[in-house]
């Protein structure tokens, strides 16, 4: 489908998003795929409108690799995984599915109430892990071999959480578990170590025995979104989404060192990141900063911004459009 579309002509961004009930978008091959509460669409990146499947989903939600992405009901039963041209697979569990992740290559992991299945880009059972826990985060390794899972744990009266780091040639796995912080977000920074962002603090991991690397505590802050720049750059956006004050943007290293913070002083909805910049969703528009906090300027839109997503281009989604984000220049390069 690749070379197909690649022949087909493109009328280039901005183009028309007509998509009800937004939820989530993310990249997909130079484009992206958006889900909403009724439908499935997938663009190409020349800006076409490759595909758009109904998929008749209570609770919709998305995890996508290079070139296909799977859409599946959660706290329902059903999946199905789409190319930009086709269904490749559909499958009903006999327990309701909890959390999905695909790699890079299509192999996909399923958390479903009682067990975890790991699929292969052929869509055979390659590895299955029995467990009761309720995921709050899964995320694959670049070599699509690893995964992680992250989950609540409670003991004591302390809520914590407990992260498996799984192999799926691999029986043994490796078990982090803590009374500090519920893990919320994960992220392979290389084969060797994993980025695990809790609601209290967040920390990097050995992959090989689960061996803490690095460590930063967010000071009592409330975490509200997170993105992770493709240099490995984590950026972290505090508040309640109420309360403008209360909105900080912090930019941490690859050794969660910070690397540059700012008092945001708006409502923000959400975050994104691209190799050379940070993005704060508003109500009204983006608001750009420098990977070291240098505020690089104010974008208003004429509706609030969906997303950011980083397919070919860094892109924005706005109901009813989507456009190629060019950010204000570096204070330093805008003068004279």
């Amino acid at each position: 489908d690749s070379i197909g579309i690649a022949l087909t002509p493109s009328p280039g961004y901005p183009v028309s998003f007509t998509l009800s009930g937004y939820q989530n978008a993310l990249p997909l091959a130079g484009g992206f795929v958006a889900v909403g509460d009724k439908d499935l669409a997938i663009y190409s990146a020349g800006g076409n409108e490759v595909r758009r499947i109904q998929h008749g989903y209570g609770r919709p939600a998305i995890t996508a690799g290079n070139t296909r992405v799977c859409v599946y009901n959660r706290a329902g039963k059903e999946l199905r995984v789409e190319s930009r041209s086709r269904t490749l697979f559909e499958n009903k569990f006999d327990d309701a599915i909890q959390l999905c992740a695909m790699s890079l290559n299509g192999t996909l992991a399923v958390f479903t109430k009682s067990k975890l299945y790991v699929y292969d880009p052929m869509f055979e059972n390659i590895y299955t892990f029995q467990t009761q826990d309720l995921p709050t985060a899964l995320a694959f390794a670049g070599d699509n071999r690893q995964f992680a899972a992250g989950c609540p744990y409670a003991e004591g009266g302390a809520l914590g959480g407990t992260v498996y780091l799984m192999d799926t040639r691999k029986d043994e796995y490796v078990t982090i578990r803590n009374t500090e912080g519920m893990p919320v977000k994960i992220q392979y920074l290389t084969n060797a170590e994993v980025l695990v962002l809790y609601d209290t603090y967040a920390a990097v991991y050995d992959t090989a025995d689960g061996t803490e690397l690095y460590r930063y505590s967010y000071g009592g802050r409330t975490l509200q979104s997170a993105a992770i720049s493709a240099g490995k750059n984590a950026v972290l956006l505090f508040g309640d989404g109420v309360h403008g004050a209360l909105t900080q943007l912090t930019i941490l290293d690859a050794t969660l060192s910070e690397a540059g913070s700012a008092d945001v002083n708006e409502r923000a909805s959400g975050v994104a990141a691209s190799r050379t910049g940070a993005f704060v969703l508003t109500n009204d528009g983006v608001l750009s900063y420098g990977l070291d906090g240098v505020f690089y300027g104010a974008t208003v839109t004429e509706a609030k911004p969906l997303a950011m997503v980083n397919g070919r281009k860094l892109l924005l989604l706005e109901q009813g459009e989507v456009s190629v984000f060019e950010p204000p220049a570096p204070p330093s390069a805008s003068v004279g």
